[in-house]
């Protein structure tokens, strides 16, 4: 069986359960395929639009950023905590591929947050965007330092925010479809 052979030379990611068999991740799954350029079942593309959680605590910002992304990726799935342990919450049923985390939140910091994000090996393959209204303390070097691959600071720009977005999820993002070729002949009016 060539998906068991896969999974035991571990080119695909799976857990045991506890009676002892091996499952995978939908995604997962989907990565491999992709990635060995193997046909992906269509109930499985939509693995491949981000998975995005927006964490800040405040409700304006998750409102900007929600619309961004929706406005260049309408076929995203968007999640949101206000703070630290919504987050927490969220990442243990949701698996997202970007999370975008303010810093300065009440109870959880957004650093302590992005270290055990770094910390849980099975989201080794999270991104973390980190922002912040604190231009002044280093935080740059604080984010990179707690496990984060990008960073902002607010008020930040549409265009710098997005280009970010993007580059982040270059892996997550589904192939572009082909380009659509008409039959009909060209009308001029």
């Amino acid at each position: 069986m060539t998906v068991g052979r896969w999974l035991n030379e571990g080119k695909i990611p799976f857990f045991t359960t506890g009676g002892g068999n091996k499952r995978v991740w939908d995604i997962d799954l989907a990565r491999f395929l992709k990635t060995h350029n193997y046909p992906i079942p269509k109930n499985l593309e939509p693995l491949f639009y981000p998975t995005v959680l927006l964490v800040d605590d405040d409700p304006i910002i998750r409102k900007i950023l929600r619309r961004l992304i929706m406005n260049t990726h309408p076929k995203s799935r968007i999640y949101e905590a206000a703070d630290g342990f919504e987050a927490g919450e969220q990442m243990a049923t949701v698996k997202p591929s970007l999370v975008i985390l303010d810093i300065y939140m009440p109870g959880l910091s957004g650093l302590e947050v992005c270290s055990r994000i770094r910390n849980n090996p099975s989201m080794k393959d999270v991104n973390i965007l980190m922002v912040t209204a604190d231009a002044i303390n280093k935080m740059g070097e604080l984010a990179f330092k707690a496990g984060a691959d990008a960073f902002l600071v607010k008020p930040f720009q549409h265009e710098a925010f997005l280009k970010i977005f993007q580059q982040l999820l270059k892996k997550h993002l589904p192939p572009p479809d082909p380009p659509k070729i008409s039959t009909e002949p060209d009308h001029e009016e």
